[in-house]
């Protein structure tokens, strides 16, 4: 590709130049040329050759600054030669460029590298550059940012990384564990926890922590901010996520991680017994099939066997994404880590989804010897905002008020307003629901049984915030199973208690997406039901809440 582009010279037609026939085709050619240059930067990338790919981005966004790719590959050279703060400055220059000559936001190939500057997720660096002058971060930690936040497509890899010990007594070491949030707004105190717990583990008794909370508020990216700082620190750290397609062998979570912990910490004497979680499907050498009893406890056996091996060389620290997708292997193995690894330099990291999903068995394994439970609240107003500003700086107050009212502090929520409202403006994101947490609502309410999603749904009619007395005159099923259906809705997050007799949608954004999915006709047949019940009920509260939705008789 080099040579060919060294026979381009001067313009095409350039004799022609003000002859109409030639534009079109000198367009074209200029076009090609162009897009040949681009491609050229990015091969130099993924070949290691930065210096020249990074001097390749400079020209071709002075020579043209309208074209996005050319930042693109500017930020990406910058951030692989471990200039972060020169990558984030570029793009935000490319940002005042589209904006003051073309007026429009940067496209979503911008948008993704700004967020994985943003979030340190080196994952997309090794993609695009071939893994070629990544910053001094190891490379298995490069795991994605918000996976709690956006309705996953594939399973995440497993990751595991180990790095020198510093100076040990009794083979742990003496420093005390450090943890920053970084770019996390509202979780000083839960990194801080975390912090605590592995300092204790470190003492030789191993720690188990339970993240929960609804999806969306940053269970992952909590996970990964301690996944990327112990390693530095003498630990030997192992990701794992349970997937959520259907058909993935028993244990995937634990068949993803061990290769990788492998490289980490070689399996050593266990490495036969562990291969069925590195194939599953082997067979054992007298022909027992992989998931025999027998087969399944000499398994079990191996892997906390190998586990405590690696824990006692180096403090050991697992984390174990999605608990509630788990298969009943992935979490068997979680709790016996935690029933039998106990006098071992480990923390045990789980995280799970409030409402989704069956722990109840596995909960009440894990409560004898209680684990420290971080239950995330969404982030304050102050934060939401700092947030939507962080990623949208000329946003205005008036926009970034009613969008943080609107998520309720759920940061996948924010993220998924502030990208609506790049991409079609204020008005749109603040009369609309972003097509992403319509997704994740619908699916959420696709796990309830019909009866309470008809009891949410009723809810979403009376308004954000509805007497319990109302809901249940207006109901066409009988009171109780409308309080079923309402504390249904409570313990996965979607309702709250503001006070008794009452419940409130924990996003405006939840009851939106309820409300939207009624046809006009169906909306008006309701609206005249809850009037009629308001009128019935006769009460000054519920009139004025009539009054505020609409509903007549």
């Amino acid at each position: 590709m080099t040579r060919a582009l060294a026979t381009w010279g001067g313009q095409p037609y350039a004799e022609f130049a003000d002859e109409p026939w030639t534009a079109g085709e000198r367009a074209r050619l200029e076009e090609l040329h162009r897009t040949a240059r681009e491609r050229l930067a990015g091969a130099q990338q993924r070949c290691g050759q930065a210096a020249q790919a990074l001097s390749d981005a400079r020209a071709l966004t002075r020579e043209q600054p309208l074209h996005e790719e050319g930042w693109r590959l500017l930020a990406l050279a910058l951030w692989a030669r471990d200039r972060q703060g020169d990558a984030l400055a570029s793009l935000r220059q490319a940002r005042r460029v589209l904006g003051e000559e073309l007026g429009v936001e940067p496209g979503p190939a911008l948008l993704e590298l700004e967020q994985a500057l943003l979030h340190q997720r080196f994952d997309l660096l090794h993609r695009e550059t071939g893994g070629s002058g990544v910053p001094a971060v190891p490379a298995a930690l490069a795991v994605p940012a918000l996976p709690d936040a956006r309705p996953p497509a594939a399973p995440l890899a497993a990751e595991a990384a180990v790095a020198p010990a510093a100076p040990t007594r009794h083979g742990c070491p003496a420093a005390p564990t450090v943890l920053t949030p970084g770019r996390l707004l509202g979780r000083d105190e839960e990194i801080a926890r975390l912090a605590a717990a592995a300092d204790r583990a470190r003492g030789g008794r191993a720690q188990v922590v339970l993240v929960s909370g609804e999806a969306g508020l940053g269970k992952s990216s909590l996970l990964e901010a301690a996944l990327r700082q112990l390693p530095p620190q003498g630990w030997v750290a192992a990701f794992g996520q349970c997937p959520e397609t259907g058909g993935a062998p028993p244990g995937r979570a634990w068949f993803d991680m061990l290769p990788a912990l492998a490289q980490a910490a070689p399996p050593g004497s266990y490495a036969e017994e562990l291969a069925p979680l590195l194939a599953p499907g082997t067979e054992t050498a007298s022909g027992q099939p992989d998931g025999s009893p027998a087969r399944r406890f000499r398994l079990h056996r191996a892997l906390l066997g190998r586990l405590r091996e690696t824990a006692l060389r180096q403090p050991l620290a697992v984390f174990l994404d999605d608990l509630h997708r788990g298969d009943q292997e992935s979490v068997e193995l979680f709790l016996l880590c935690a029933e039998q690894l106990r006098d071992v330099p480990l923390l045990l990291v789980g995280s799970y989804r409030t409402g989704e999903g069956d722990l109840t068995v596995a909960l009440a394994r894990l409560a004898p010897r209680p684990p420290l439970r971080m239950a995330l609240a969404g982030l304050s107003d102050t934060q939401a905002k700092a947030l939507l500003r962080r990623t949208a700086s000329g946003m205005s107050d008036r926009a970034a008020a009613a969008l943080a009212e609107r998520a309720g502090g759920n940061p996948f929520h924010l993220r998924e307003s502030w990208l609506l409202l790049a991409g079609e403006g204020e008005e749109k994101a603040l009369g609309s629901i972003p097509q992403g947490v319509q997704d994740v609502l619908r699916r959420r309410l696709a796990l309830l049984a019909p009866a309470v999603t008809a009891g949410l749904r009723l809810a979403a009619v009376a308004g954000r915030e509805a007497p319990v007395a109302l809901l249940v005159h207006a109901a066409d099923h009988d009171a109780d199973q409308l309080r079923d259906a309402l504390d249904a809705g409570i313990a996965p997050g979607l309702l709250t208690e503001p006070r008794p007799g009452t419940v409130r949608f924990s996003h405006a954004l939840v009851r939106d997406a309820l409300e939207a999915d009624f046809t006009r006709l169906r909306l008006a047949r309701m609206h005249s039901r809850l009037g009629r019940s308001l009128i019935a009920l006769g009460s000054d509260d519920v009139a004025a809440t009539a009054a505020a939705r609409g509903c007549g008789p």
